[in-house]
């Protein structure tokens, strides 16, 4: 009954305790923990925060400097919240952030074909314009790393599985070495991918496939 019976009980006891109920779910350190719904919701209230705080750069009128503030500043305010939350939830706000980002640069560029993504263009065959094949050398050169000659401005979506799967990796490594008690915490299936369906273990193991 997601703790109702409880709560009751000690509203019952202590009538004036100032406390509510949150049936859905709660912020734990910044992170939505709860229903499925509550989480989305929470991601878009951060992505609307994010997109609102994109035309305040716009203003300035050096490009070097804006590029930075976008790529070092506003493209990384979703990374967090990628490690923290499932795949599932993140990645229809990952792909909104990313189309948010580059709306913003392409404005800023006067590039109106930049709104495309990467992913939405088609494939290149003998058909295909010479401006489409630049967009194309662009968008990948914009997502490589700096050390690769490319402008650093990674994608949210491309980090929505590695990001979860190191932070879960990273956190189950850390119980299973402290002691016993937390090496207790992790259940029996956990290396059976079978036994976890759905849940947090079920979205590790989808992204253990998924990187192969």
């Amino acid at each position: 009954d997601g703790g109702a019976a409880l709560w009751q009980s000690i509203q019952a006891q202590c009538p004036d305790t100032p406390l509510t109920l949150a049936s859905q779910g709660i912020m734990v350190v910044g992170t939505p923990v709860g229903t499925a719904d509550f989480c989305s919701e929470a991601l878009e209230a951060r992505l609307t925060r994010v997109v609102a705080d994109l035309p305040k750069i716009a203003v300035v009128p050096d490009g070097l400097i804006h590029f930075q503030l976008l790529r070092s500043c506003l493209n990384v305010r979703l990374s967090y919240w990628l490690r923290c939350s499932a795949p599932s939830i993140t990645r229809p706000t990952a792909a909104k952030f990313d189309k948010a980002i580059i709306e913003s640069l392409a404005g800023y560029l006067q590039c109106p074909g930049l709104n495309q993504t990467f992913g939405d263009l088609p494939d290149v065959n003998e058909d295909t314009s010479p401006e489409l094949l630049q967009l194309r050398d662009a968008m990948i050169q914009l997502r490589l790393p700096v050390r690769d000659g490319g402008g650093g401005l990674t994608s949210a979506a491309a980090l929505v599985v590695p990001s979860f799967y190191s932070a879960f990796a990273s956190t189950v490594q850390w119980l299973a070495s402290t002691s016993e008690r937390h090496r207790a915490v992790l259940p029996p299936s956990f290396n059976h991918p079978a036994a976890c369906p759905s849940g947090f273990l079920g979205e590790y193991h989808s992204a253990c496939q998924a990187l192969g």
